[in-house]
């Protein structure tokens, strides 16, 4: 037998018009509670993470669960096997992405400063997650060089 689907669980084309009406945090609040709600996010991995003392406020850059659930799948439904990441922070990312792609495949992850790759290097560790190269530099420049040594512009 089917189940019932409660108006109020699926958006209809005359629920549009409610955003609208609605205020900017409103409306936001609205679509981060149905991604959350419909995302899965309960699926993703947790890891183990240390932060830097000196962001308190950044602790969940790029460890968002909505963030993390949407390039899973976006890196799943490609069946990515190579990922190039310019960014690392504290590797939550990096390893929801290396964990997403199997350990078959690699994620390329390059951070600029040298105390978030430190801090990076620790979490990959910690968590047991190897198919990870963490390159420390200007992205800018570590891709020029990678190109030029690759024969490419």
């Amino acid at each position: 037998m089917l189940n019932k689907i409660e108006m109020h669980d699926r958006m209809v084309s005359h629920h549009i018009l409610d955003y609208y009406e609605a205020s900017e945090d409103e409306i936001n609040k609205r679509i981060f509670e149905r991604c959350h709600k419909y995302s899965r996010c309960d699926e993703i991995e947790e890891f183990s993470l240390e932060f830097p003392e000196e962001f308190p406020g950044q602790q969940y850059m790029g460890a968002d669960p909505i963030v993390r659930r949407f390039q899973q799948l976006m890196l799943q439904s490609i069946k990515a096997k190579n990922v190039l990441e310019i960014g690392t922070f504290v590797g939550a990312s990096t390893m929801s992405m290396a964990s997403s792609i199997g350990e078959d495949g690699r994620v390329w992850s390059i951070e600029k400063y040298d105390r978030f790759a430190k801090i990076a290097r620790k979490n990959f560790e910690k968590n047991g997650v190897k198919n990870i190269t963490l390159l420390e530099g200007d992205a800018f420049e570590i891709l020029q060089t990678s190109l030029h040594s690759a024969g490419g512009g």
